[in-house]
């Protein structure tokens, strides 16, 4: 699974402000999402807390009692929040907020900082497309509705699948999702109550489906009438209408013990004592993780033994009516639990039935057991080869290079004993051999170096040893190139050493001659002449005067 294709800002919303109740995001996908988790943000404590939006809202605002909830649809172009708002009709209540952990009322124990209802904070949406999600295990779409209210669908695999959705797609286009448990029962018979949804649960063999049935002996088209039972409702302090009737697509995955990061599985019910907070062993930023709450009915507690419902982030409790399931909530460190408290008459944690499919398959249960997950979902360019239950390899893809991260995980089938998912990022390619030239290793990393040597055999002659991967991705440098020691001749190293007197120094200067017309200068240079004239006179004249007297002598003695 990987992170998804769309994840919008945060948007502000609040409740009980008419003009305030509607938030449209637009995803720009060009298709229905396969999954959306609307993330709520709360600030309390300093601390940014996270509830989740729900697909339908089960009750509407003629009661008193606190409640809260951004309830969401959507299609192939955007996604419709909803918060409460105040109507101002009579015998109508101001009570919703965007929030709730049932605390206020005492319906729900847990974590005592966290109550509401809170009337602001902020909202977002992740959608993931069919390309984000792993193969589809199993794929069906069927018919339900108010008379339908009630399906068992089997879905073949013999094992429970990791993720399981159930999308409603209503006549005017829009999807809601299905819900894990049921925060108002209601067994009244009032005509006015505005309720609906569709409830799911599933185990290794089938998938099932409730949906609250009509009451009272109004029509469908009488608008008083309008919100009674059905696969979706949000109105009568909503604003998003109602449906009666739908086509469900439900469809499984798994994503792998590899992506768990965190497990954790709890026993839970009343007279069960727990502070509801469980810690992780690290920080899971919310944008690239996905935390999913489980509550897994015990076998042989009842009609539903075995099977897994959904927990909510939100509650819609009230001490008048039935109601079941936990809440959670969760921050980057941690994920806080409530489940029905001892005092709550009226709430089990397992809890299904009366209107809701007719009562059929129904149960009360005050003990299940709890599966905490968070998943870690996959980078983009990260592949996996050959997912198996032992040992995973993953690789990126050619255009990605290994960050950290382990490339083989070692997991259980239950949950994640020794995997860190590997993350990847961009690199330049792999770097060009050169001409006989090689390299062993390399890092193709931005900032990294790729280092050549010549063969056995070879010197360089050009290019670079040494090569760095650039911001851009490419490599600054050339090629390595070496050639042959044996075709260098001696004559070739006698050229690249021979030195041509004729383009010495002193050959250019022996051809270049001045005229000089300066006084100064004929005055030095018939100096010069003078003086060597002195020294040569000096050194000629004493040996021609010895010469003549020789010869004078000569010629006096051949005359006599």
């Amino acid at each position: 699974m990987y992170t998804p294709s769309f994840i919008s800002t945060w948007y502000e919303i609040m409740a009980q402000n008419r003009s305030e109740s509607i938030t449209t995001i637009y995803h720009d996908l060009g298709q229905y999402p396969v999954k959306v988790d609307v993330q709520v943000k709360v600030h309390v404590d300093g601390e940014d807390n996270i509830f989740s939006g729900i697909g339908s809202a089960h009750r509407d605002d003629d009661f008193p009692y606190p409640y809260g909830g951004v309830v969401y649809k959507y299609n192939d172009v955007h996604i419709k929040l909803t918060t409460p708002y105040e109507t101002g009709n009579f015998e109508h209540y101001n009570s919703g907020g965007i929030a709730y952990t049932g605390g206020t009322s005492h319906l729900y124990h847990g974590p005592v900082h966290l109550l509401g209802p809170y009337t602001r904070g902020f909202a977002r949406v992740r959608a993931w497309i069919e390309a984000d999600m792993p193969d589809v295990l199993f794929s069906q779409t069927i018919n339900i509705g108010v008379t339908e209210n009630f399906k068992e669908v089997n879905h073949g695999l013999e094992y429970y699948p990791d993720m399981l959705s159930v999308q409603t797609k209503m006549s005017d286009g829009y999807i809601s999702d299905g819900q894990g448990e049921i925060s108002f029962l209601n067994n009244s018979n009032y005509k006015y109550e505005s309720i609906g949804g569709v409830i799911y649960a599933f185990d290794d063999e089938m998938v099932r489906l409730w949906v609250p049935t009509r009451t009272g002996d109004k029509s469908e088209t009488d608008c008083y009438n309008s919100g009674n039972g059905g696969i979706f409702s949000a109105m009568d302090g909503w604003f998003l209408g109602h449906e009666y009737s739908g086509t469900v697509d439900i469809k499984a995955w798994n994503f792998g013990c590899q992506q768990q990061v965190y497990h954790h599985e709890i026993v839970l019910g009343k007279n069960i004592d727990h502070n509801g907070t469980f810690p992780f062993p690290c920080f899971y930023d919310i944008s690239n993780h996905l935390l999913t709450v489980q509550i897994k009915a015990l076998q042989n507690s009842g009609a539903n033994g075995g099977m897994l419902f959904y927990g909510t982030g939100t509650t819609m409790a009230s001490t008048q009516f039935g109601f079941g399931g936990v809440v959670y909530v969760y921050t980057e460190n941690k994920v806080m639990v409530w489940r029905p408290s001892d005092t709550a008459s009226k709430g089990n944690i397992i809890n299904i039935g009366e209107r809701w499919g007719n009562g059929i398959a129904n149960q009360s249960s005050e003990t299940a057991l709890v599966i905490i997950r968070v998943i870690r979902l996959k980078p983009r360019g990260l592949i996996s080869s050959g997912i198996s239950v032992e040992r995973s390899p993953y690789s990126c893809d050619a255009a990605f290079g290994h960050v950290f991260g382990d490339v083989i995980g070692t997991c259980t089938i239950h949950y994640r004993v020794e995997c860190n998912l590997p993350y990847c990022e961009r690199v330049c390619p792999v770097p060009p051999q050169g001409q006989n030239a090689s390299f062993k290793e390399y890092d193709n990393h931005p900032g990294g170096v790729v280092s050549y040597q010549c063969l056995h055999g070879y010197v360089q002659i050009g290019g670079d040893v040494n090569r760095f991967c650039l911001k851009n991705l490419t490599w600054h440098g050339t090629s390595l190139i070496c050639k042959a020691i044996q075709t260098i001749q001696m004559d070739d190293i006698l050229n690249s050493i021979r030195i041509n007197s004729k383009t010495t120094s002193k050959a250019r200067r022996s051809k270049i001659s001045i005229w000089e017309d300066r006084r100064s200068v004929w005055c030095i240079g018939y100096s010069g002449i003078a003086i060597l004239a002195l020294i040569m006179c000096s050194v000629v004249v004493p040996d021609c005067i010895r010469i003549s007297k020789h010869l004078c002598d000569y010629y006096s003695l051949y005359r006599k």
